[in-house]
């Protein structure tokens, strides 16, 4: 026998039409008008099996708590949904008991279990919705409504992540609030912002004290407070690729210094283990006073690496050019101090924003682009550096990949006069705020018609580090700040550059989800276009 189907529509489509049927139920009526309102939600929005089948069971726990199996039974259907397009990370969501029914289901002997069914599913009506989802599953020609758009493209990275400091600026966009935006967008990683954590632990245990550069401060709270997020993460089935940024660390001579330096990252490693994460991002140093010769920045880097891999798991270091850096701010120099750190847990973080700031753009300048570079324009200037890259760097040694585009919102006369007054490089005040996702026009457009100013050529630095041959995590890092602080004011800035509407840092608890959505919506633009690419 066959199951009618809505064509067009898919599974869950068809799973929405036993909703009614629930209500009409009198067995069920208890949690009939929260499970219909669960089947009606606009699932089919949702860009993969995966995403759509976690936000379906998310919304399985707002069922009353009396309803115990019934949200087994939903749960159960569809890991059997997933079971069918292979998704292994579902088994992780659905829970032990629950992985075991989709495994009953995936070799068709569930329904021989009379026994054990009968704990979980009472009532006749979840037996037969789940005898439905079991004929569903094992049957190869009922497609998910969006099952031509992959979220990670097995071609292009291994998993995809994005970063809880581009999910919202504002004090109410909470750790936990980010990190569920960041699930239920259909990322398996995030990247954590240490003073989102540390912001996390201060709400969580009044009286906490941050951290400062030796590592001194409330360290056991702080592991407390990333020991609840690592449960929110298990709960929500995501990972921690990596946190950051740890940086002011590499090139100091003065003992004391150096000493603070790994007194501090000691600390960091206990937050890391208590996060299960075994990644560190460190950035590369805009102090001045440290030394610019790479054997002493390396021996420094070493000796981390070395500490690192002493840790139980142990932990990775991902070193990343920051554009702003003093004496490593472009990938030759943070290459070359990899190979002369030359230990297998010491890597590169490579990121396009970094790469364009300082091979194609210059935001002071009027165009937005390198002033008099040594190839000649801007554009062959970053074909060369590319073109190097791509036949440089082994694949291994890349951890992983950040991605975001660039603005020329802001004219240069704003950006200058920001840096000034924060003591900063001009390129790190550009990062800080004007650093939208790719295609941001077209993922997110603005109410105004105006464009968000993205001109990076951030396609083309993909395409040179899939060259290499490397494939592996991809994180979005992107960061649009408001207008309206102390450094952004008239007549620096044009008024129209103040994107009000789509601000970080507005307080509305709708921001993480918007801009996790938008990314990942950006993130299948940029693979469609490195497809057509042939990369």
């Amino acid at each position: 026998m066959r199951l009618p189907r809505a064509p067009g529509k898919g599974v869950f489509a068809l799973l929405g039409s036993y909703a009614y049927d629930f209500e009409s139920s009198s067995v069920n009526a208890q949690y009939a008008p929260a499970l219909s309102a669960i089947f009606r939600r606009p699932l089919l929005r949702a860009p993969n099996w995966f995403a759509a089948a976690k936000d379906f069971v998310q919304s399985c726990f707002l069922l009353p708590r009396t309803s115990r199996e019934c949200r087994a039974e939903l749960r159960v259907g569809v890991g059997a949904l997933c079971v069918q397009v292979k998704q292994p990370r579902f088994e992780g969501l659905v829970g032990s008991q629950s992985a075991c029914f989709v495994h009953r289901i995936e070799n068709k002997t569930w329904c021989n279990d009379s026994n054990r069914r009968s704990v979980w599913f009472r009532t006749a009506r979840q037996c037969e919705l789940l005898r439905h989802i079991s004929f569903i599953a094992n049957h190869h020609d009922v497609p998910h409504p969006l099952q031509h758009r992959h979220i990670e493209m097995p071609g292009i990275t291994t998993t995809l992540a994005y970063s809880t400091d581009s999910a919202g600026m504002h004090p109410s966009h909470t750790l936990p609030l980010k990190l569920r935006a960041i699930a239920e967008a259909g990322f398996s990683q995030a990247e954590v912002a240490f003073p989102d954590l540390e912001a996390y632990a201060e709400q969580e245990f009044p009286g906490y004290r941050k951290l400062d550069d030796s590592g001194n401060g409330d360290l056991d709270t702080l592991v407390r407070a990333a020991e609840q997020i690592r449960r929110l993460c298990d709960e929500l089935s995501i990972s921690i690729l990596a946190v950051h940024p740890f940086s002011h660390f590499e090139g100091y001579e003065e003992t004391h210094k150096r000493t603070i330096g790994f007194d501090r990252v000691a600390a960091w490693f206990k937050v890391l283990k208590a996060l299960n994460c075994q990644m560190l991002q460190v950035g590369s140093t805009p102090d001045p006073s440290t030394s610019s010769d790479y054997d002493v920045i390396a021996r420094d880097l070493r000796q981390l690496a070395d500490e690192a891999a002493a840790q139980d798991p142990p932990i990775r270091i991902a070193y990343e050019m920051w554009a702003w850096g003093v004496h490593v701010n472009t990938w030759e120099h943070v290459w070359e101090v990899c190979k002369r750190v030359d230990r297998p847990n010491f890597g590169l973080c490579l990121d396009t924003f970094q790469i364009c700031a300082r091979a194609y753009a210059d935001p002071t300048s009027v165009d937005g682009l390198l002033q008099n570079p040594l190839a000649g324009s801007a554009n062959t200037q970053l074909s060369s550096s590319l073109k190097a890259l791509s036949t440089t760097v082994p694949p291994e040694k890349i951890f992983y990949f950040q991605i975001s585009d660039g603005s020329r919102r802001v004219t240069p006369d704003a950006l200058k006069k920001a840096a000034k007054e924060q003591g900063i490089d001009p390129l790190y005040a550009w990062s800080n705020a004007w650093r939208p996702l790719p295609y941001m026009d077209t993922v997110c457009p603005r109410a105004d018609k105006e464009s968000w100013g993205g001109y990076l050529p951030v396609a083309d630095v993909c395409e040179a580090v899939l060259k290499t041959g490397w494939r592996g995590p991809w994180s979005y890092e992107v960061i649009i700040c408001s207008g309206t602080s102390a450094e952004w004011t008239y007549p620096y800035y044009d008024p129209r550059q103040v994107f009000y509407e789509e601000d970080m840092s507005r307080e509305d608890s709708e921001i993480p989800a918007k801009w996790a959505k938008a990314a990942m919506s950006s993130h299948q633009l940029l693979t469609e276009e490195l497809a057509k690419r042939g990369s």
